[in-house]
């Protein structure tokens, strides 16, 4: 992504549309979009991006990691349909 915006290839000139590709990546690929920081600015070339990693963030993830508990009234679900439907969401 930063090397879209820093080449200027067309439809990476927006930050919030890049911000919402982002966003859509995370959900896509079930990782939360708290673990990375974007951040925008102008310069006299043009837009920049700065991605970097939220170490608290990761650290507070990675200590959960493994330990969330789902609990369901679907006894007639697969385990595969409930993680599945545990990671969309709800939706």
């Amino acid at each position: 992504m930063r090397s879209k915006v820093r080449n200027k290839e067309p439809h990476w000139h927006k930050q919030e549309a890049i911000r919402e590709r982002y966003l859509r990546l995370c959900e896509r690929f079930h990782v939360p979009s708290d673990l990375n920081a974007l951040e925008f600015s102008q310069t006299a070339e043009g837009l920049v991006m700065t991605f970097r990693k939220d170490v608290v963030a990761v650290e507070r993830k990675r200590m959960m990691f493994g330990k969330n508990i789902i609990i369901t009234g679907n006894r007639d679900w697969t385990t595969t349909a409930i993680v599945e439907a545990s990671l969309a969401g709800g939706k």
